[in-house]
């Protein structure tokens, strides 16, 4: 029986592409990765995570969401952020804890 979890688990989580990983991960923490996690004022913060996000964002699978999430509300927005963290083996996703 524990050897059938393991492989449902390893399925579930393999089912994301590398690049899909990526791609989660860079929204994730797009604050860090852009230079902007200490930026103190809330639109400047935004720009550079966008800036950051339009250049690193390879995959039209999340092209498409992160177009889709402007439209999203917060609770939806943060439920779906921390699934795709947790499918791509994250632990945490600043993102979503602050969407």
């Amino acid at each position: 029986m524990r050897a059938l979890l393991v492989v449902l688990v390893v399925s579930v989580v393999g089912c994301m592409s590398q690049a899909e990983k990526d791609d989660v991960t860079n929204i994730c923490f797009a604050a860090d990765k852009a230079g902007a996690a200490d930026i103190k004022d809330p639109s400047e913060k935004a720009t550079r995570a966008a800036n950051f996000l339009r250049e690193n964002v390879k995959t039209e699978k999340w092209k498409t969401w992160l177009k889709k999430s402007a439209g999203m509300s917060p609770a939806k927005r943060t439920l779906e952020l921390q699934r795709a963290a947790k499918d791509a083996g994250l632990s945490s996703c600043p993102l979503a804890e602050g969407a």
